[in-house]
């Protein structure tokens, strides 16, 4: 099998599937970008920013953006210097890119944050891992909500059934929003998962995972597709 006998699906919001498709473009791989999740910015709070913090939390690159034009806008260019605990390289890389310059790389391992710290969290306002349960210094700020998208076109339904389906996920948010368009029963699927937690959540569905890619970017669901596919006759 190879990557034409497929009709390539990407799910994440527009911009992140715009980033992934130029990827796959220059890869020389047609796509499709089906939006499962939406972006709505939140108002915040700002009386939030006047307070002191020790450290700040990442673990959405979107949250990050929507954070950085938020204190941009108030001046409050300090943030950027506060350790800032990065949960994945892509977060990681983002924050470095606007301009933070204390990072802390951790692998969503909540041992490493400081106990007595009192942290800021940027995030929407859904998150799989609730860090402030056990650590009462650890203040959520939502900055963003996730929207389902609730139906597809006439047109997103007749690209999906003209050919199997390698369909992209890069979180589980993701995968119940495809679900409850009921689109694993309407088409043949074959799911890619950007790690261990998003393949987690297509199995629960009773869905095999064609491929998981062991690092989260899109370079590495890449690489694990290739491999499934040289294993597929």
């Amino acid at each position: 099998m190879k990557w034409s006998d497929y009709n390539v699906v990407l799910t994440r919001t527009v911009q992140g599937n715009k980033e992934w498709s130029k990827y796959l473009s220059d890869l020389g791989i047609n796509s499709v970008s089906l939006p499962m999740l939406n972006i709505v910015e939140k108002e915040i709070d700002y009386t939030t920013l006047l307070q002191p913090w020790d450290a700040l939390i990442f673990t959405s690159s979107n949250a990050i953006t929507i954070f950085t034009n938020h204190i941009s806008l108030q001046g409050h260019m300090y943030f950027k210097s506060l350790p800032s605990y990065c949960i994945g390289s892509q977060t990681y890389q983002v924050a470095q890119e606007l301009g933070y310059n204390n990072l802390l790389l951790i692998n969503d391992d909540e041992r490493q944050f400081h106990k007595e710290a009192k942290i800021l969290w940027p995030c929407a306002n859904s998150v799989i891992k609730d860090y402030d349960v056990n650590y009462r210094y650890i203040v959520k700020l939502v900055v963003y909500e996730t929207v389902e998208t609730k139906q597809l076109s006439i047109t997103d339904r007749q690209i999906l059934s003209a050919r199997p389906i390698l369909c992209f996920f890069a979180s589980p948010s993701a995968v119940f929003a495809w679900k409850n368009l009921d689109l694993f029963n309407s088409y043949p699927n074959f799911a890619v998962a950007i790690g261990n937690t998003t393949a987690a959540a297509i199995s629960t569905l009773n869905i095999p995972v064609f491929a998981t890619a062991n690092q989260p970017n899109i370079e590495a669901m890449v690489v694990a597709v290739e491999q499934s596919l040289a294993n597929t006759i």
